[in-house]
This record gives structure tokens, sequence and C-alpha cells, in this order.
């Protein structure tokens, strides 16, 4: 596995099972224009984030939704949060931003509940 993956930290991975729990019936709107910004192609982007091409092609017009660990791996080929990925509401980002400043503990277990309840 690379490197990139298993220096990833604690917090990120939080994050991204948070923006998962968040991003329910959300599209990655925000993929395709954050790439063509940093001005990295397709091919560019499935060699960092170790995703087939047409895979991104699919998550970048809403026909599948991205699982944690493939956002994940986008949000860090593209050297962005995974919560930048998405559009999301002003309620949605509230909602991030008192779960960022959680204690790991607290997050843990609100990720449990979420995962329990299966929004």
């Amino acid at each position: 596995m690379n490197e990139k993956w298993r220096s990833h930290s604690a917090r990120q991975r939080i994050e991204a099972r948070a923006a998962a729990q968040v991003r329910l019936n959300k599209r990655m709107e925000n993929l395709k224009s954050i790439r063509t910004a940093h001005d990295i192609s397709l091919a560019q982007l499935s060699e960092r984030a170790m995703l087939r091409p047409g895979q991104i092609l699919l998550i970048e017009s809403g026909r599948i939704e991205a699982s944690p660990q493939e956002a994940e791996r986008l949000a860090v080929a593209l050297g962005v949060s995974v919560i930048d990925l998405y559009q999301l509401t002003d309620t949605d980002k509230i909602l991030m931003d008192l779960f960022q400043q959680l204690n790991p503990e607290h997050r843990s277990a609100v990720l449990n509940i979420l995962e329990e309840d299966e929004f």
C-alpha cells in the first residue's frame, strides 16, 4: 500500500467517515471543478487516488456515490478536505464544524450512533 495512505491521520479518516454520513443523497458536485482548477487530468487523478478513470467519471457525473474510502483517496490526491468535494448546505456545514470541534472520543461515539441508525 502507498505510504501516503499509511501516514494518513486519524483525524482525516474520521472526517471522511463523518462526511460520508452527512453526504447522504449528495453528489460530489465539486470534484470535477476542483480537479480542473488544480489542472489535474483524469488520468493523473486516477493514478494519484488509485481509482479507475471510469470510476472517477461515474463519481463526477453523480451516477455512483463514492465510498468513504474513495472520497478520502480523492481528497488526498487533490490536496483538499473530503468536505470540500461535496456541495453542502449551510446546515451541513454547521454540523461538520460542530463535529470537528469534538474530541476524538466524542467523534467516534457520534459516528457509531450514525452507523447504527444507518442514516
